[in-house]
């Protein structure tokens, strides 16, 4: 699920995990940190979620980390893009 982002092009996202509601999508900066302007609760079908993350020209380039976790039962999947 890598995707190489050139001049804040936002990434389109899908997730493919055994999870299914509403998660708490976490976006993870490459320095660790959260960006707290993207993460918030999506809804998943069928274990999906598509979606736009949209970045700014002068966010931090690197490895991006989109963490969807399911607060009720703990249940996590995850994906990564990299902005340049």
């Amino acid at each position: 699920m890598d995707q190489l982002l050139r001049d804040g092009k936002s990434p389109e996202r899908a997730f493919e995990e055994s999870i299914d509601g509403i998660p708490y999508l976490t976006v993870l900066r490459p320095d660790g940190r959260e960006y707290r302007g993207l993460s918030r609760n999506v809804l998943l079908v069928n274990g999906q979620w598509e979606g736009r993350l949209p970045l700014a020209l002068n966010d931090m380039p690197g490895t991006w980390r989109a963490v969807a976790r399911d607060v009720a039962t703990g249940v996590e999947g995850e994906a990564t893009f990299v902005a340049s």
